[in-house]
This record gives C-alpha cells, sequence and structure tokens, in this order.
C-alpha cells in the first residue's frame, strides 16, 4: 500500500484481502478503480497473472528536446545549470 496525497494505491496476495480492507475501512473511499488506471502520472494495470504493470508513456512523450548548442542561450543559463555530456 503507498499513498499520495488524499489517494491510496495497493495490491495484495490472495488471502490477505481482509487485512487490506481492515486499513481501508478507516478512510473515508470515494472511488476503487481496478484493473487499469492512472496514480500519480502512471499507467497501471494488472494482468491476467495477477502481476502488475507500470508505465509512464505520457511522461515521456511529453518530454521536450534539450538545447546542447550554445546558440539560442542565455549568458546565464551555465552558471547555474551544469551541462552534463
Amino acid at each position: 500500500m503507498a499513498a499520495h496525497v488524499d489517494d491510496l494505491i495497493w495490491v495484495c496476495e490472495e488471502g490477505y484481502e481482509e487485512a487490506v480492507n481492515m486499513v481501508l475501512g478507516s478512510f473515508e473511499l470515494k472511488k476503487i478503480e481496478e484493473g487499469k488506471f492512472r496514480f500519480c502520472g502512471r499507467e497501471y494495470e494488472q494482468l491476467e497473472d495477477f502481476s502488475v504493470k507500470v508505465t509512464c508513456r505520457d511522461n515521456t512523450e511529453k518530454i521536450l528536446p534539450i538545447n546542447f548548442k550554445k546558440a539560442g542561450r542565455r549568458l546565464d543559463d551555465n552558471s547555474r545549470n551544469e551541462l552534463w555530456c
């Protein structure tokens, strides 16, 4: 089980559902999502063998290219940010 602000995510093996339900009973749950859903910017999917697949496709597709050329950069860009090559 993990928490982020007011959201919870959990997974448990068969036979441990009651322990999880005891913890969840302490909270007011508005919605429970199962199978395939987003949590904290990641996509989660429980597969048929009960394993959990986590991807960040949307995040990686939104990454912008970094300008390593000196042209078009401000003079103070280098002083605050080291360039790692």
